[in-house]
């Protein structure tokens, strides 16, 4: 669905928590506003063709570049370039926040 897949090309996870959509923003600091409203208003305005889709559990690929690969320049905080996607969706810098546990790690990059 191509709503969603542009939500996850912007940093959201998109799940189904019950009959309810839960977004969720996985990068540091805010989205996008002008480009995220329109988006999730469309996700209100088409929630029964969202659950639907959810529930069937279909998976289209994103064109994207993985997340590491889209930012530009280093950790906020101690300036190195590595990092690692959890398996939650999440961008974690490698110096600051190691993982404690190789299952823990969906894939491993740099920022």
């Amino acid at each position: 669905m191509k709503l969603l897949n542009e939500l996850k090309a912007l940093g959201y996870n998109v799940i189904l928590e019950g009959d309810r959509i839960r977004a969720t923003y996985t990068l540091s600091g805010n989205p996008p506003a002008d480009r995220v409203k329109p988006l999730l208003d469309e996700l209100r305005n088409h929630k029964d063709d969202v659950i639907s889709h959810l529930k069937a559990g279909v998976a289209e690929p994103v064109n994207e570049k993985p997340y590491w690969q889209k930012l530009d320049g280093s950790c906020r905080i101690c300036r190195t370039t590595g990092a690692w996607l959890s398996i939650h969706n999440v961008l974690v810098c490698l110096t600051c926040h190691p993982p404690a546990h190789e299952k823990l790690v969906a894939r491993w990059g740099h920022a």
